[in-house]
Parts: C-alpha cells; sequence; structure tokens
C-alpha cells in the first residue's frame, strides 16, 4: 500500500487587500491549491497570529476568511495558509484596512456667548461620535 501525500503550488484564489468601514462585514477570499488529501485553511495575522474563529470572525469550508462589524483592531496583513499531510504553502499577504474611529472627538470653533448683567460667559461645544453623533456643549 502506497500512500500518496501531494499540496500544489498554485492557490485556486488568494486573498485582496481591502479597506473598509468600521462596522462592515468583510470577506477574504481564499481557496488552497489542490492536492491529496484535500489541503485545509487557516488563518495567521500579522506575522503568524493564529486568527481564531469566534462570534465575528468564521473561516468557510472553502476557505474564505469572514469578520463581521470590521473594528480598527482587525487591521492588519492576513496570510492564508493551505496544508495537508504533504506540506503547507502560505498566500501572499493581504493588508485588511479599517477606517474610522470608534469615538471621534471634535472640538468646535464655536463659541456661545451668553451674557448675565455685566459678564459674558463663553461656552464650547462637541461632538461626540459612535455611529450616531451626540452634540454636548
Amino acid at each position: 500500500m502506497v500512500c500518496r501525500a501531494v499540496l500544489g503550488s498554485e492557490f485556486r484564489e488568494e486573498p485582496r487587500s481591502v479597506d473598509v468601514a468600521v462596522g462592515t462585514d468583510v470577506l477574504l477570499g481564499c481557496r488552497a491549491p489542490r492536492g491529496e488529501p484535500e489541503p485545509r485553511v487557516r488563518w495567521q495575522k500579522d506575522g503568524g497570529d493564529p486568527v481564531r474563529p469566534d462570534d465575528r470572525v468564521t473561516v468557510s469550508e472553502t476557505g474564505t476568511l469572514r469578520i463581521h462589524d470590521a473594528r480598527q483592531g482587525d487591521s492588519g496583513s492576513y496570510v492564508c495558509v493551505a496544508y495537508n499531510i504533504g506540506g503547507e504553502k502560505e498566500s501572499a499577504p493581504a493588508r485588511l484596512t479599517v477606517r474610522g474611529n470608534s469615538y471621534v472627538h471634535l472640538r468646535i470653533n464655536y463659541t456661545y456667548y451668553l451674557r448675565q448683567g455685566s459678564n459674558v460667559f463663553a461656552r464650547f461645544c462637541l461632538f461626540v461620535c459612535l455611529s450616531v453623533c451626540l452634540y454636548v456643549c
């Protein structure tokens, strides 16, 4: 009996770099090279940290990485790793950039002058944004 283990050299689909806004759902596609037995896929971030699936992050059976409700902390360089008993192969890295802040604080050059008798009071206003902006004075 002869066991044969092979892992092809070319990914059928490699991940592509993307820029997204905070809160967006992200798909990084990956289809492993052909192989025997059929290769599986795992993902690494920023030079080797394994991507661990959770309630926001999943990997499909075909290898696509899905990140629900992207956050700035999800930004980084992602690599798809195909593996079987014949070895492993890394895709080219793909850069995920998540733009926008969870909180944006803007000081407005906007002053209210309140006059009480002979006294004048200045009041500054502030915008605070997290999906919805609030106006605070």
